[in-house]
């Protein structure tokens, strides 16, 4: 004979899930990350201004700008403090006009970039 036994709940702090509402500590890490990996990119973009270089800062802050919108149910927990994401969403913002205008820069004749 075959006796299957229920699962233990365990319901200690440490297991039970966070609330939907309440951002979690490791996606806020994942979000910081994409940041750092795109203001390390805008920093070198702008160090040796190309235009691989540039199209890859632009990913990059294309990357984080989507990990910034509000997330919708049930992902609650899948994104910045919404205080936190506007002031993220404005630094994304200032990096797409620093990309276009460096890449105004490449577009202008070697004469009048040495100038």
């Amino acid at each position: 004979m075959l006796v299957l036994l229920a699962p233990k709940q365990d319901l200690s702090p440490t297991t039970r899930s966070q609330p939907a509402d309440l951002p979690s500590r490791e996606a806020a890490e994942e979000i910081h990350a994409y940041i750092a990996i795109r203001d390390g990119l805008m920093e070198e973009a702008e160090k040796f201004t190309t235009v691989d270089k540039l199209k890859a800062a632009s990913i990059a802050n294309d990357c984080v700008t989507a990990a910034l919108r509000p997330a919708r149910s049930p992902y609650g927990a899948q994104c910045l403090p919404e205080g936190e994401a506007v002031g993220e969403r404005r630094k994304c913002e200032g990096v797409r006009r620093r990309i276009a205008e460096c890449r105004s820069i490449l577009t202008l004749p070697a004469a009048r970039r040495a100038a």
